[in-house]
Order: C-alpha cells, then structure tokens, then sequence
C-alpha cells in the first residue's frame, strides 16, 4: 500500500486509532531496513538476499523425498495415508483452492529509505516500547524534527511505513457483541449470532442498522487479528535467528542417531519429545530442517485489578527456537485477543483465520532464507 496515494486522517483519527490497532513489530524484523539502506549490496546481505558471483539467486528446491507434508495437489511427498481423514478435510475447507506458487526466481524489490523514514522508524519503535500516548509521539516528533532538520513522519503514515516493510498488515474479523462467536467460515454470512447455549440462541444482529439503501453495512462488533506467517518469514529473514529457528531440526536428528544407537535420551523439550518422533516417524511430518513447530495457547486474562477477566489472549510459541529463547517475551506472538464482555463461546470460530494460516502453510510457503544464498520452501 502506497500511503502517499492516501488522504492522511487529523489527530483525532490517530488517537481513535491508536484505541483499536496493535502493532508492535519486534525491533529485528525492522533492522534490516533501518541498517543498510546506505548501498544495495549492504542491504542485500542483511535481508539474506545474497548474490552469487553471476548475480542471480540459487533457489534450494526441497527434493521429493525431503519434503513436508502436502495435501493432494501440491508437490513433494504426500502423506495423506498417514493422516486422519477428518484432518484431510478439514485442511481442504481451510484452504479454499489455495496451493504452492511457482518458485521465485529473484528477491523481491526493497524499498530505500530516507533518512527523514529512518528516524521516523527509529522513533516509532522507541514510542512503542516506552508505551507511549498519541501525544507523546507528536511531542517528541516535533523534538526532533528540529534536531535533525528533517520531517519526522505522523504517527499514521509510519505505522504504515512499518506494515509495507514488514509484511505485517492486520485485518478485523466480525464477532457478535456479546463474545459469543465471530462470524467466520461458514457463519461468515450469517446476519445474527447462532451460538446456542443451555439451548437458548443468542439471535444478536451481526450489523448496525443500515443508514440508507446503499450504505455498506457495519458490523457491531470486531476483533484484530495480526497474522503470524509475516513475523515467522522475517525470523527466517534475520540473519541472526535464522540459524535458531533450525533448532528443532539438530536436535531431533540427533535425538534419532541416539536412539538409533539404542541408547536412551533424556527428553526435555518438544525437540526430542516422544510427540515430535511420532510425527516425524508415523505421520511423515517435519521432514524439512525449516519446517515450524508451534504451540498453541489460550485464556481469560484480566487487565483490572477491580475487574473480572474480560478478555482472551491467543498466544503462539515458536516451538523451532532453543528453549531458553521460545517462551521469552520478544518471541512470544500474540496474533489475537477476544474482547469482552463475556468469555468466547465458540473460540474456534475465533481462532478460524489462524486456522486458514496454517492450512496453506502445511502445503509451503516460500521463504527467503537469511544466512546463504536460497529461498526455502516453508511448512
């Protein structure tokens, strides 16, 4: 999204928006445009986007009998016999015709930053992690705006600024107003809440009374959700945690040369847990050293000392990084909270557009790969 081609909203706008949108991207995810923006190869190199000595990009193909699971339609080995056919038709309603596009054969084009978008960036991430208000922002812009003689963007255009960088673009998802399911899949069209429960319906409108016979109708109720394949490729991205995130891969194939051996291993975390041979062994699962591990999470959480639980939290670990990095703070991703101001009834509709994300990434996503001169096919 171009955001010159936009009108930029007065700072009442920004202050309602700053009420209803979360976007906090992890500092890393946004080094490489901060960084090397001085030369292209300089930014190159950091990206992962690496030349060869003829100047093109070597694409690392998985071979056939290297590749994850992939349902029926998409290269690579399948192993539909393995899984439970539920689970097979589960992932093909998820994935609505979605399957692997053709390889890129080049790095995508890179935007170069001013120097007046640097400093905007550098000073959006320090408001963002000192919890700053809408004010602040616009108070410490204008600081140093004239420090550095050059205009510090408004807190609306670099935010996105930001989303164009990172990949990182949230949507909203409608939800009744009483929390008791948000309409997506097949109740996405459904113009009332059909959560039943102790088997009364809810029956409460999905939209606002329309103002006139053209106007688009608004739903009541909304819910943010940030997706989490745009943070997982930018991990795979940083030059530094790349190597982390194959992690899982060393030491399950370690784990499988020590029981090879017949000795006994010491099981401490998903790596070389029991669950994670038996999709490696009987499921055929995780057979790309790229390949992602998450663990899935939910619960109330209360954000008033004087106030009861009114809102959910999904949290999403990314099991591939070493156990002293996966469950810190950085590296925890929240795609989603449920607002109140009831508990969810129907938390899987909730959860549904992480659902569809990990449908079409269970047949591959390209990534580029930080570290060496490739794209990688992820699952």
């Amino acid at each position: 999204m171009d955001v010159k081609d936009h009108a930029e909203p007065d700072d009442q706008s920004d202050i309602d928006d700053d009420k209803s949108v979360i976007f906090n991207p992890p500092e890393e995810i946004l080094d490489c445009s901060l960084d090397s923006r001085s030369d292209a190869g300089s930014s190159s190199s950091q990206l992962g986007f690496l030349d060869d000595d003829d100047g093109f990009l070597e694409p690392d193909y998985s071979a056939p009998d290297e590749a994850a699971h992939v349902p029926s339609g998409g290269d690579g080995r399948s192993v539909d016999d393995n899984l439970p056919e539920i689970i097979i038709q589960l992932q093909n309603q998820l994935l609505k015709g979605y399957t692997l596009p053709s390889c890129p054969d080049m790095a995508p084009l890179q935007h170069t930053l001013s120097r007046a978008e640097m400093l905007s960036l550098r000073h959006y991430l320090a408001w963002t992690e000192s919890h700053g208000t809408v004010k602040a922002y616009n108070a410490h812009a204008k600081v140093l705006s004239e420090a550095t003689r050059e205009e510090i963007l408004s807190l609306y255009k670099v935010r996105q600024l930001a989303q164009d960088l990172t990949g990182l673009q949230s949507s909203f998802v409608d939800m009744c107003p009483k929390s008791c399911m948000a309409f997506t899949g097949d109740s996405q069209s459904h113009s009332t809440c059909s959560y039943s429960y102790n088997g009364k319906d809810c029956n409460e409108p999905h939209y606002r009374p329309q103002q006139g016979s053209r106007a688009k109708p608004k739903p009541r109720a909304t819910m943010l959700y940030m997706p989490i394949i745009p943070i997982i490729q930018a991990y795979y991205a940083n030059a530094e945690i790349s190597h982390e995130m194959c992690h899982r891969d060393e030491c399950l194939k370690q784990t499988l040369n020590v029981l090879a051996e017949g000795a006994g291993v010491k099981k401490s975390e998903f790596a070389n847990s029991d669950n994670h041979i038996r999709h490696y062994d009987k499921l055929g699962l995780f057979k790309n050293k790229r390949d992602t591990a998450l663990a899935i999470s939910t619960d109330g959480a209360q954000l008033t000392m004087k106030k009861q639980s009114n809102m959910w939290l999904l949290i999403v670990v990314l099991l591939n990084l070493p156990p002293e990095m996966c469950y810190r703070a950085n590296n925890v991703i929240i795609p989603l909270a449920i607002p109140g101001p009831s508990a969810p009834g129907n938390i899987e509709s909730f959860i549904y557009p992480l659902f569809e994300e990990m449908a079409m990434a269970s047949v591959g996503m390209w990534t580029w790969a930080s570290g060496k001169v490739n794209v990688t096919r992820e699952h």
